[in-house]
């Protein structure tokens, strides 16, 4: 009867330790994560194409809350690394020819770093192959 008591009274206690740290973490997260969450996405919108049928590519879309884009290429399946940075028009869009590297498949990713009112926006253009 005593070691059923003994027992029962761990198995409360460690529930009880479980439960409050369960229920005092999330209030409890930091402010710069929790404002991070609350900023909105650029609104970037980017698309890749060939011109035609002529081996020419280019990367061209849209961002009206940040003047210039960063184009980011990755060789061969490294990692990857800027390429170039392109600046907006007055309306907000940008175009700009890209090339394939040597004969390796070449990957491209266009990005809009994190400003004061807005999160940072990474997004995939495609792969020349």
């Amino acid at each position: 009867m005593r070691l059923s008591r003994i027992v029962s009274l761990v198995v409360a206690i460690v529930l009880a330790a479980t439960m409050s740290s369960a229920l005092v973490a999330p209030t409890q997260a930091s402010g710069a994560a929790s404002h991070r969450l609350m900023k909105p996405n650029h609104d970037l919108v980017v698309h890749g194409t060939e011109v035609g049928n002529t081996n020419h590519f280019v990367i061209y879309g849209s961002v009206t809350t940040y003047p210039k884009v960063f184009i980011f290429r990755s060789v061969a399946g490294g990692t990857f690394q800027l390429y170039r940075k392109v600046k907006t028009d007055n309306r907000g869009r940008f175009r700009t020819r890209i090339y394939q590297y040597k004969n390796y498949r070449t990957c491209f990713r266009v990005g809009v770093p994190e400003t004061a009112n807005y999160d940072q926006v990474i997004k995939a253009v495609g792969c020349i192959f």
